[in-house]
């Protein structure tokens, strides 16, 4: 999309024309329109078309003519000088906003964006309430990173929102005051937050929670009130799974990558659906897991895992496993099962010896990667599998 930025260079002392790109239905700016700017400098914006401006970072206030804004449809404001959103005029087209400005609330913005689809409060270091927020009928994408310490202000309802983020210098310690999202999707949550303060009723439709920022957080009522609940990343600092509920039956997806501590899977809740599963860097053993992962297809062995020789015991009946990653340079395959009939890709770093090396009769395409101490041991896997899997891929 043609793009207007009103540069720090393009200002001089006194009056300087800024040259615009006109898109296919540009909108006018009268005549004689000039914008304040710091140092008691002026930008005349005489006879210019925009569809996307950005506000540079002298701009200390937004008291123009509203014309120059009123059809715009990508508005970047970024600008350090800006106190308030006073004087913002009614912008119908608009369809992003970025915010990143020295305002304390929302104050000033038109009562409603009824076009607003991505909105953006970005790097707004003295934002800390969230009132005066339009309502935004059409918004999809919201990430907020301001050290607000509430949600009220919001709207009642943001029907159409499916992404929300709150980023990592948000001060919330509750979701309290989060508006009725009928339609999200993805929700990626603060570090401070430690409990919901809502009934999961709000978000019924939430299909990925992503917790990785939060050191800590009480989901168990949460996640009994998210029936479509598909992707989960916890906490980091976790080392149990009490805080959890028992079953999960929409769980699709487990990461536990980022669970610097987790040592264990003990107490996993029962997942009776999950396809990809990715364990902690810090696992000793599989003993935990259930007996059977009917539907679980991707399982990942993370960097870091311990490799000592017990780290595949315990390790469940996955009949439907089809990609198995053993990032973890394993010894060998002490422990995993004779025969993994389904696996059709397996990766693997660092490995010492192809002890234990299961039968994949449906293998077509192995993956080497890392450093590898003995090559005797690459050149066996790879002996190995093609005596009955002539036509394998190899990738190194």
């Amino acid at each position: 999309m043609p793009m207007l930025v009103l540069a720090e260079n393009h200002i001089k002392q006194g009056r300087l024309p800024v040259k615009a790109i006109a898109g296919p239905s540009p909108a006018k700016v009268p005549a004689g329109a000039r914008l304040p700017v710091a140092d008691n400098q002026v930008l005349d914006l005489s006879g210019m078309s925009h569809t996307h401006v950005a506000i540079p970072n002298i701009v200390e206030s937004l008291e123009w003519a509203s014309a120059l804004l009123g059809s715009v449809k990508i508005l970047n404001l970024i600008s350090g000088e800006i106190k308030s959103l006073k004087g913002m005029p009614s912008m119908n087209s608009l369809e992003e906003l970025t915010i990143s400005a020295n305002i304390a609330d929302l104050r000033g913005l038109p009562a409603a964006l009824p076009s607003l689809r991505r909105l953006y409060l970005d790097g707004c270091k003295m934002l800390e309430s969230l009132k005066g927020m339009s309502e935004l009928p059409k918004l999809k994408e919201l990430i907020i990173r301001a050290p607000v310490t509430s949600l009220e202000g919001m709207p009642a309802t943001l029907v159409s929102l499916k992404d929300l983020t709150l980023g990592d210098i948000c001060l919330l310690t509750t979701l309290k005051g989060l508006p009725y999202l009928p339609n999200i999707q993805k929700l990626v949550l603060s570090p401070e937050i430690r409990e919901p303060g809502i009934s999961g009723a709000r978000m019924a439709s939430l299909l990925e929670l992503d917790m990785r920022q939060c050191s800590f957080f009480d989901a168990r009522d949460l996640l009994h009130q998210l029936p479509k609940l598909r992707s989960l990343l916890p906490p980091q600092s976790i080392d149990n799974f009490s805080w959890l509920p028992r079953t999960i039956p929409s769980l699709r997806v487990l990461d536990l990558n980022t669970c610097r501590v987790l040592t264990s899977v003990e107490g996993l809740p029962d997942m009776p659906n999950l396809e990809t599963l990715s364990l902690p860097n810090e696992l000793k053993s599989m003993h935990g897991l259930p007996s059977v992962l009917p539907r679980l297809k991707s399982l990942c062995f993370n960097k870091g895992s311990r490799t000592s020789g017990n780290l595949f015991q315990g390790f469940p009946h996955m009949p439907a496993l089809q990609h198995l990653n053993l990032l973890s340079e394993p010894h060998s395959f002490r422990g995993l099962p004779s025969t993994l009939e389904a696996l059709t890709v397996l990766e693997v770093s660092g490995l010492k010896s192809i002890d234990g090396l299961p039968y994949m009769p449906n293998l077509r395409e192995l993956i080497l990667n890392g450093h590898y101490p003995q090559a005797y041991a690459r050149r066996q896997l790879m002996n190995s599998i093609q005596a009955y899997r002539p036509s394998l891929h190899v990738r190194q």
